[in-house]
């Protein structure tokens, strides 16, 4: 799963956001008891949209972008059987469901602490998932836990242009967020990620230097990179195992 929380009501995160088809219902919550009509005594409320569907999504792997307001949240993950990893920045997130052993770290990207901050173009990270182990139902042995027959996959979350000082920047210099795409692409290559996901925002229509006109997504900074950066990669595919179709 992949979520972005661009847009998330970040002052009210810890006062129950409902979405808007309920917000009919926000007079009649009662905030002192849990499902079961139990009070909630010493226990912390646990009554976050967010963090409920979560805790019940039956995914593996969650990966999201702009999650700054959910870094003060990561024990409701944790209690949710998730195990978080968030960037220096804390705006890049994934979380897994991980048996005996497994982890979740963060193998590229940006990590340069939490005191800096200085503006980036491009935000991103790339992590890796090892499911660890579990047992085997028939016969109880221990054995290699695999999501879709893999023991360990890696994923790069980003987002381009952070914030509204970054998109200014980028849109005086288009080069340097380019340049930043480029670094991304390669290390996705480089690490064999399995999967991408992301928030483009400004990336997504702005015209690389050379392309001109209007900037549409077919010509856009980012489009332009993951084509370069699929043509590296079919082009590497060849050279090692011959004619075969594009990546």
């Amino acid at each position: 799963m992949f979520w972005n929380l661009g847009n998330w009501r970040r002052t009210r995160f810890s006062q129950c956001p409902l979405p808007e088809r309920l917000h009919k219902f926000a007079p009649h919550i009662d905030y002192t008891i849990d499902s079961e009509n139990e009070k909630f005594g010493n226990k912390p409320q646990f009554n976050n949209y967010f963090i409920n569907v979560v805790k019940n999504l039956g995914a593996h792997l969650l990966m999201n972008c702009e999650a700054g307001s959910l870094y003060p949240h990561k024990e409701l993950l944790e209690d949710a059987r998730f195990a978080p990893c968030f960037i220096d920045y804390h705006d890049l997130m994934v979380a897994a469901r991980l048996g005996k052993d497994g982890y979740v770290r963060q193998i590229a990207g940006y990590n340069t602490g939490e005191g800096d901050t200085r503006v980036r173009y491009v935000s991103w990270a790339i992590f890796e998932v090892y499911w660890g182990k579990t047992k085997n139902r028939d016969t109880e042995i221990e054995e290699p836990l695999s999501r879709g027959r893999m023991n360990m996959c890696r994923v790069c979350v980003c987002v381009y242009l952070v914030g509204p000082v970054g998109q200014k920047h980028v849109s005086d210099s288009p080069g340097i967020t380019g340049e930043s795409i480029a670094r991304m692409a390669f290390e996705c290559a480089r690490y064999q990620v399995d999967a991408i996901a992301g928030d483009g925002n400004k990336a997504c229509c702005l015209a690389t230097p050379k392309s001109g006109g209007v900037p549409t997504y077919e010509c856009s900074l980012l489009q332009y990179w993951i084509n370069k950066m699929m043509n590296v990669a079919t082009q590497s595919r060849r050279k090692n195992f011959g004619k075969c179709p594009p990546v």
